[in-house]
Parts: structure tokens; sequence; C-alpha cells
């Protein structure tokens, strides 16, 4: 069965921010700067395609999430998955899947056949 994307975003269709880590490290003597998007349990919506997403960080925390001196224990809490009841999602183009197509018109809802498997990717 062919596996088919879907595009997710928040409802009010307003900017969002990953919780993500980020650090500058050598390697063999050039300095590489990288970074990791988190990644948390599914929420219901995300779940029926996959068993974790992004953690989304809500408006309120993103402040707490880039100070420094926010405790450990806070920042556990943060991660915590982005509510379903806030999010939409719409199946896509698997044209999303190549890094060499780069129009709008693929984030636009299309059909899905019967048959075919569902897929976050």
């Amino acid at each position: 069965m062919e596996k088919h994307p879907f595009y997710f975003q928040v409802k009010d269709e307003v900017l969002f921010a990953f919780a993500a880590i980020w650090d500058t490290w050598s390697n063999r003597g050039d300095v590489v700067t990288s970074c990791a998007i988190i990644t948390t349990a599914a929420n219901e919506l995300v779940g029926e395609l996959h068993d974790r997403m992004p953690a989304i960080l809500l408006h309120e925390f993103q402040d707490a999430w880039l100070d420094p001196t926010t405790d450990r224990a806070a920042l556990a809490e943060i991660l915590k998955p982005f509510p379903s009841l806030k999010m939409k999602s719409h199946p896509v183009s698997s044209g999303v899947n190549s890094p060499d197509n780069n129009r709008p018109d693929l984030l636009a809802r299309v059909d899905i056949e019967v048959g075919q498997t569902l897929s976050l990717f």
C-alpha cells in the first residue's frame, strides 16, 4: 500500500514554535553548530498516523523554554503533547516528500484513495 503524507497546523493558523536544542562542538578541528527538534508522545490527532510528534510550545511557555535559568522539572512539563483540539490536518500531495519541490500548492488538500496507508511523512 502507498503511504500518504498529511499537513498539520494549529487551528488558528498562527506561527508556532517547536522545542529544540542546539550546540556548537568540535569535530576533528571543525566547529559544528547543530540542532535537533525535540519529540514527545503523539496527541490524539497525530497519533492516528504516528506514535510521536514534535514538541510544539504553547505560546505562554516559549520564553521559559528559551530562558537558561528555567528549572529542568518545569521544562519537562512544557514538553507535553500539544492539545489535539487546537490542531487540524489534511492529506497533501506526495510531492512534499521531495526537496526539489517548493510550491504552495503542495499544501493543498488532496483526496485519498481507499486502501492507501496514512503516513506522517
